[in-house]
């Protein structure tokens, strides 16, 4: 399942939590994984009397659409009842949002920098319409339960697309460089789809000596991602990130929300994440820096553990003040 979908299911919930009166509905264009994945999850929820998934949308049932990253919609909703979200980290599908009716309620983005970036982007006056929705990142998904490995090596985890843009071939020079001028003693556990017309990842692998240094598995579903993050926690792992720009970076938030200790490179939205405490951030090429801050996440770890902890509550307390000051009074007026 992927961000947007995880990022649906997890503000379901949490809605469904803060107001007694109130029932969603998800609309999906097509049927794939992710349909099922939240179908299940649904269907395991005490809130499932109030929430569901529909194929079709009865425009006159609902008081407000959401609508993310899916323009061919938007021309079939009463623009007073819509906001339109945009979550993606990738310019070029963004286009769209300059030929959004001039007279909806507002553009929603994840993070001040994606508001920003956003609104950049879009007409004089959609500028003030442009405002942030952060994400809650606390779930609560039956996870996949089974016997914890154990790994001899320290897992890097990375979880995302295998692209240009997050930078993989970054974290493959930065662990590479490690096991050969501190401690060779670092693996990576990639999660995600590999882009093949941006990157060789077999070559990359033999050029940065990792051939033997690595697990993969191609995008999986939300109780695995889940149960892969307690795998990587209970195996003292950390996460890793050298995307060069994020709308959110769910990805690294999720890590955190599972304790794991996350060192992420130094853009807007993931300093923002860890409220731009250094110890969790760095800048291209400052290799020294970056070794030394591994080896302090691994020899205190449970320092960082909680830290991380502590850093996600504050994020969740964020949604629901982006909610009550932005969408609450247009629910209820």
């Amino acid at each position: 399942m992927g961000g947007v979908e995880r990022v649906m299911l997890t503000r379901a919930l949490k809605l469904l939590d803060m107001y007694k009166d109130l029932s969603v509905s998800i609309c999906f264009l097509q049927k794939g994984p992710a349909y099922e994945q939240i179908k299940k999850n649904i269907n395991q929820h005490y809130y499932k009397e109030r929430f569901d998934i529909v194929d079709q949308i009865n425009h006159n049932e609902y008081d407000l659409f959401f609508v993310i990253d899916t323009p061919e919609v938007i021309s079939d909703i009463n623009p007073k009842k819509l906001f339109v979200e945009c979550h993606t980290s990738y310019r070029k599908n963004r286009e769209y949002l300059k030929d959004v009716p001039s007279n909806i309620q507002g553009i929603i983005a994840p993070s001040n920098s994606m508001v920003q970036t956003i609104a950049n982007e879009v007409s004089t006056e959609f500028k003030p319409k442009v405002f942030r929705l952060s994400n809650d990142i606390g779930y609560n998904i039956n996870e996949i339960h089974q016997s914890p490995i154990r790994y001899t090596r320290t897992p890097v985890f990375y979880l995302g697309r295998l692209d240009t843009l997050k930078n993989v071939e970054e974290v493959m020079r930065i662990v590479s460089q490690y096991n050969d001028e501190v401690q060779d003693d670092l693996m990576i556990f990639f999660v995600g789809d590999i882009i093949e017309h941006e990157i060789n990842f077999e070559r990359l692998l033999r050029k940065y000596h990792l051939m033997e240094k690595y697990v993969y598995l191609p995008q999986i579903s939300f109780e695995k991602t889940s149960s892969i993050m307690k795998m990587i926690r209970e195996n003292k792992g950390l996460f890793l990130s050298a995307s060069h720009f994020e709308s959110f970076a769910l990805s690294a938030a999720e890590a955190m929300y599972s304790g794991i200790p996350v060192l992420l490179f130094y853009n807007e939205a993931h300093a923002q994440l860890v409220q731009f405490n250094e110890d969790y951030l760095f800048t291209k090429g400052d290799y020294a820096d970056i070794f030394q801050k591994i080896k302090n996440i691994i020899k205190f770890y449970e320092a960082h553990e909680k830290v991380m902890l502590q850093s996600i509550e504050y994020f969740n307390n964020l949604f629901e003040d982006d909610w009550m000051s932005n969408i609450h009074p247009i629910l209820y007026t």
